[in-house]
């Protein structure tokens, strides 16, 4: 092999007779003595023996950092321990606010905000805010809640007092606040709005009437009326009146019975016929019978033998005979004065109850049964 020659500047190897570097011009070197020494090539048996022995270096080291972590963990822990032990003993001691006040700091600042001084309502609740009927008559209660200090009236209204009755409030009072309760009476289908107001404040209660509104039939003080003579008269009335509703009586034969304006029935003539009352166009009747085939002279009988009326409702008995002239000269009397008063022929309800009125006349007796409702 020829003597070779290594450029100690850019590296390139060529033939020793050549003085110079043909690639940069730099003055020839020995090779043997400025060629850099290779890198030996080491065995696979070397290379493990290294990484074996960079293991053990790696695990003595992630073992020499395994206590100070316990150590540092142990101090934390024994801290913490230090801090809440010194805590529950300055707590029994009364160092410091206890777990109970700070627990129940909200209620303390809520029941702060309610006692003030403050004469105006500053605070308004109602409960429910929300109230179903599912009949009519039902009743529930609603409670407005304002700060105790309120001075100012708890007023209710409802928005359709025809199919949400509310009534007249009683207040109590409590630690930080006093209450108004109402009852809420549902009289009809629909949907109402209880408004509650303090002051500046307001709140709203919906309710709902869920059910269906029964159907109105009037009702009769008697069902049917019987007459022995002309003239004779009895008094018709219904008992399940609405409030501001009127009555349209009639006749179905006016020549046995005629009625008036009051519901007053006269007898006319022998037959059958019905008197009717009519209420916001329900319909109902009572069956008349006239029969003057008994009658002879002689005969004498009261205008009324069973009579309704009201309290503080004023009637005329009177005793006549078989041509329906009235008799003079008769003894009236009642078994219940509490119930009706006997005033000459005028009879006055008085209290809720039944009574007989009697009319002594040529040693017979004649009865009028009074109700009074």
């Amino acid at each position: 092999m020829d003597n070779k020659i290594v450029c100690a500047y850019c590296g390139t190897i060529y033939s020793a007779d050549k003085g110079k570097c043909p690639l940069c011009g730099s003055e020839a070197q020995d090779f043997e003595e400025d060629l850099p020494q290779r890198r030996r090539r080491i065995s696979d048996s070397e290379r493990k023996k290294r990484r074996h022995g960079a293991k053990k270096k790696g695990k003595f080291e992630a073992e020499k950092d395994v206590p100070k972590k316990l150590h540092v963990a142990i101090v934390v822990f024994l801290s913490l321990a230090v801090f809440v032990l010194t805590y529950f003993i300055g707590d029994m001691l009364g160092w410091w606010p206890g777990l109970e006040d700070f627990m129940n700091s909200d209620t303390r600042i809520q029941e702060e905000l309610y006692q003030d001084d403050d004469p105006t309502c500053t605070f308004l609740n109602i409960t429910p805010e929300e109230i179903e009927f599912t009949e009519a008559g039902q009743k529930k209660v609603l409670i407005a809640a304002i700060n105790s200090s309120c001075e100012e009236p708890v007023n209710f209204s409802s928005s359709n007092g025809e199919i949400a009755f509310v009534s007249e409030g009683s207040q109590a009072s409590g630690q930080g606040q006093k209450s108004v309760t109402v009852d809420i009476t549902a009289l009809a289908p629909g949907e109402a709005f209880i408004t509650v107001t303090c002051g500046k404040l307001s709140m709203t209660c919906t309710v709902t009437c869920n059910f269906k509104e029964e159907e109105y039939v009037p009702e009769l003080s008697q069902d049917d009326l019987a007459f022995s003579l002309p003239n004779e008269t009895a008094r018709l009335s219904v008992t399940n009146l609405p409030e501001d509703a009127s009555v349209i009586w009639s006749s179905a034969d006016t020549a046995v019975a005629t009625v008036d304006e009051d519901g007053e029935v006269t007898a006319v003539g022998s037959g059958t016929t019905q008197i009717t009352a009519e209420v916001d166009g329900k319909k109902i009747a009572a069956t008349v019978t006239c029969d003057f085939t008994s009658t002879t002279e002689g005969d004498y009988h009261l205008t009324h033998t069973d009579v309704t009326i009201a309290i503080g409702e004023s009637f005329n008995l009177r005793l006549i005979d078989s041509n329906g002239e009235r008799v003079s000269g008769g003894v009236y009397s009642c078994d219940k004065l509490s119930v009706c008063s006997v005033n000459g022929v005028e009879i006055t309800g008085l209290s809720a109850g039944i009574a007989e009125v009697t009319v002594s006349y040529a040693g017979k007796s004649y009865t009028c049964i009074v109700r009074v409702g």
